[in-house]
């Protein structure tokens, strides 16, 4: 039953985190459907220049307006797109002047973090054909897929720190200049769900790797047992030998040199009966 339990737990959340993996890897992707819900972080940019809209909104693909609480009014979507405010307005737009002392910190993590989601998704896909391939194959298959699951949750957790790491930063700075900001709180939720899911997925895949091989090594023990006692009864029976028909134990005894000579020995004499004269007896 829990062998059961421990196979089907890392799949049930290994799915799960491969499709919360897929909307974190689409933020911004589109403004339509559930997806213009999606977005890392909300900022007002009144009072600066050279911006598009007074609300914006960044993305993983593009930067956004609002019109009732949804993405509107998007730019060109370009992959892997930045939150840098000195890259995407300029420096002489009146941004606060920690985005552009650590311009470098915003534009790589954002960036880096994109690219490991989507390297963290293709692992976990990966994991999922091995675990299912693990249900037909030997046991080793499921080794391989903790390992991809590791690799997965790796990149995940990365991306998931450095992507929070930059726009708390960034909405920090913002709030502390007089521009009221605030996490995408959807976008986030899921991202950290997914991380979740693969801390779960890689717990369980390791416990159910740890159960197949110790019932695999019960099982070999138990035909070793079942070889020895058959190897026992076998050895028994060929030296098996039948009774004599002698009951006398020294008969089955080996024949001594002394036992060869036995027709050469002196028996005792015995004293002879006279015999009784019946004319006496009479008398």
């Amino acid at each position: 039953m829990f062998r059961r339990l421990f196979t089907i737990v890392p799949l049930f959340f290994l799915l799960g985190s491969i499709v919360l993996l897929v909307f974190s890897n689409i933020v911004g992707a589109s403004d339509k459907s559930v997806l213009k819900k999606f977005y890392w972080l909300q900022a007002d940019l009144s009072g600066l220049t050279n911006v598009p809209f007074s609300t914006a909104r960044w993305t993983s693909y593009r930067l956004c307006g609002v019109d009732g609480n949804k993405n509107a009014n998007c730019q060109g979507s370009k992959p892997a797109f930045p939150f840098s405010p000195r890259d995407n307005f300029g420096r002489d737009s009146g941004i606060p002047n920690g985005f552009i002392d650590d311009r470098d910190v915003y534009y790589y993590l954002t960036r880096i973090s994109f690219a490991f989601l989507l390297i963290g998704l293709f692992f976990a896909v990966i994991s999922l054909l091995s675990l299912l391939i693990s249900i037909c194959l030997p046991r080793f298959v499921a080794a391989i897929g903790s390992l991809l699951t590791f690799l997965s949750l790796l990149f995940t957790i990365t991306a998931a720190a450095c992507l929070t790491a930059a726009h708390v930063k960034g909405r920090r700075e913002f709030n502390n200049n007089g521009h009221s900001a605030k996490l995408g709180a959807v976008a986030f939720g899921v991202l950290w769900a997914a991380v979740a899911c693969l801390i779960i997925t890689f717990v369980t895949s390791i416990l159910a790797s740890i159960s197949s091989r110790r019932n695999t090594s019960n099982e070999y023990y138990s035909k070793e047992a079942a070889g020895g006692s058959a190897a026992a009864a076998q050895h028994d029976s060929n030296n098996y030998e039948e009774p004599t028909l002698y009951d006398d134990p020294q008969a089955a005894q080996p024949a001594t040199d002394t036992s060869k000579f036995r027709f050469f020995r002196v028996r005792p004499n015995k004293e002879p009966v006279e015999p009784v004269d019946s004319v006496d007896s009479v008398e």
